[in-house]
């Protein structure tokens, strides 16, 4: 299920801010962290960090992220809270 049918907003984005929003779910959940823009311009294969920027600002702009200007890693999923799950010592 994508973002627009999750959170059923009324304003679509396009594909790419869709896979610029996966990605971003995706580096969190594996990292507990935000991805900076030039993570994100290098993994998707952006050919500037502007390009990454406009797509964050319309994500942003449509109430999907928020992020926190001039600060790295602020980047944050609207509706999303991330947790780390202690692993159990097993003795093994």
């Amino acid at each position: 299920m994508n973002i627009n049918e999750q959170n059923n907003m009324q304003v679509r984005i396009t594909p790419r801010e869709q896979e610029v929003y996966d990605y971003i779910i995706e580096f969190m959940e594996k990292n507990l962290f935000s991805p900076t823009v030039r993570e994100i311009m290098v993994d998707l294969k952006f050919q500037s960090t502007s390009s990454v920027h406009y797509h964050i600002k319309n994500l942003e702009k449509h109430g999907y992220i928020t992020v926190k200007e001039g600060e790295p890693r602020t980047i944050r999923p609207v509706g999303y809270k991330l947790v780390k799950i202690q692993e159990e010592n097993t003795g093994c």
